[in-house]
């Protein structure tokens, strides 16, 4: 693996880390609430199993989250055009662009 698509992986990598954080952050701001009872005046309680339930739910969509990165494909080499073969050595910097 070269440099440019280290760094590119590494890029999505943490970009992943970070949708798993958020993620996990708007799971426990509805969570905790209503597994401390917040919510237990209106009717709305968590039984244990539910709980159980909840964080092998999240753990489970963490997990596959973190696998979208083995979709990760390398990007294709991008080819730079080169002045032509025929330039004299002796050309100065705007001949060869003028030719490109």
């Amino acid at each position: 693996m070269d440099v440019v698509a280290a760094i590119d992986l590494s890029r999505t990598t943490v970009r992943r880390i970070r949708i798993n954080f958020v993620w996990a952050i708007l799971y426990n701001l509805i969570g905790l609430p209503i597994a401390a009872g917040v919510l237990s005046p209106v009717g709305i309680s968590l039984q244990p199993w539910m709980a159980a339930a909840a964080m092998a739910f999240s753990s489970v969509s963490v997990l596959f989250s973190s696998l979208l990165l083995k979709r990760w494909k390398k990007r294709p080499r991008v080819v730079l055009a080169t002045p032509s073969s025929s330039m004299t050595s002796g050309s100065t910097y705007s001949q060869a662009h003028s030719l490109v």
